[in-house]
């Protein structure tokens, strides 16, 4: 994996600006260079530092392509995986996902968290089984793959998701019970980004507004 870059600049002028204009990101990218074997620690030629950048960018291009592949393939075959789990009872959909591998996967995550949205007003019901399916998904992500504090991030936002249905259908005991897991995992096992933080706060909003308790 390769480390971020301190400042954000388009692909054409991030040789140019690790060359004369950010001395945090250039040590940077100096350092990791020298690790990879790229350019002699000690070697700081104008020519070469731009070589073995350009070798470093492509090299991260490549594999962002490939992983941005591989997340596009798994998410289409989510969207295979929804389609076979739907006509299901619900405790046999359950069940089966849980006794199945092939089900433990980023992408029918994603897809049952879209399948949630799109129920969530027409039948508010089948959007909270749809969403203790993601979180069961959640649960089974393979930690060493994505991250332990990711896999706690994802699981988050499924329990956001589960106390806004619940909302929606008017389980507001519920609703807060969901609320109340989602920031544990968040605060104790994730992250804690501050875009799922302002999520989970906006969702949790419109709880507070419909039970009458939001404050101006």
């Amino acid at each position: 994996a390769f480390p971020r870059l301190t400042c954000t600049y388009p692909l054409a002028s991030l040789i140019a600006h690790l060359l004369s204009q950010c001395e945090a990101c250039s040590e940077m990218a100096h350092r990791v260079t020298a690790e990879m074997g790229l350019w002699p620690a000690k070697a700081r030629g104008k020519a070469g530092w731009e070589q073995a950048y350009e070798e470093v960018f492509q090299r991260a291009l490549v594999f962002a392509r490939q992983e941005e592949e591989r997340i596009a393939l798994e998410k289409v075959r989510g969207w295979a995986q929804w389609a076979s789990l739907e006509p299901l009872a619900s405790r046999i959909r359950f069940a089966s996902v849980e006794s199945d591998p092939r089900y433990h996967t980023f992408g029918l995550y994603i897809r049952l968290l879209e399948a949630s949205r799109w129920n969530l007003r027409r039948e508010p019901a089948k959007a909270v089984e749809i969403l203790r399916l993601a979180i069961l998904v959640a649960e089974k992500l393979d930690p060493a793959r994505i991250g332990k504090e990711r896999v706690a991030d994802l699981r988050a936002a499924a329990w956001a998701d589960l106390g806004n249905a619940k909302r929606v259908a008017e389980d507001f005991d519920g609703a807060r019970r969901a609320f109340n897991q989602a920031w544990r995992i968040l605060e104790e096992e994730g992250t804690f980004d501050p875009m799922e933080a302002a999520r989970i706060t906006s969702l949790e909003a419109s709880y507070m507004k419909d039970i009458g308790e939001f404050e101006t």
